[in-house]
C-alpha cells in the first residue's frame, strides 16, 4: 500500500462556482484508491477501484457522491470529477507533503 498522508486537495463546485483547497490523505493497494479528508460535521471517505490503468471510478461511503479520478504516467496528482447530493464539480489532488508544497521536489510516499 502506498500512503500520501499530507495530500493537497483543490475543489471546485459548478453550481455555485466554490473553490477550497483541502488536505486530505490518498491510499493505493492492489487496484483501490481511498481518498480521506475532514469536512463539516466529520470525515468524508471516498472509495474506489482502478478500471484501467491510472483510471478510477469511487463513490463516497455512506452514499451520495460518485467521482472519478486519473493519474497519467507517474505524475504526483490524480484529477477528475465528482458528483455529490446534487452538485457537480472537478477536483485535482497533489500527492506530496506539506513541505514541498509548490516546490519541484515530491513526497516519498510511505509503503506498506
Amino acid at each position: 500500500m502506498t500512503v500520501w498522508s499530507e495530500a493537497l486537495m483543490r475543489h471546485f463546485t459548478f453550481d455555485d462556482e466554490t473553490y477550497d483547497e483541502v488536505d486530505c490523505e490518498v491510499r493505493i493497494s492492489n487496484k483501490e484508491l481511498v481518498v480521506t479528508y475532514h469536512d463539516d460535521p466529520g470525515v468524508v471517505q471516498w472509495e474506489g477501484t482502478e478500471v484501467e490503468p491510472g483510471h478510477f471510478r469511487l463513490s463516497r461511503r455512506g452514499g451520495g457522491g460518485t467521482a472519478t479520478l486519473h493519474r497519467f504516467d507517474g505524475r504526483n496528482e490524480l484529477e477528475g470529477s465528482w458528483v455529490e447530493d446534487g452538485y457537480t464539480g472537478m477536483w485535482c489532488i497533489e500527492l506530496i507533503t506539506k513541505k514541498t508544497r509548490g516546490a519541484a521536489a515530491t513526497e516519498q510516499p510511505v509503503e506498506d
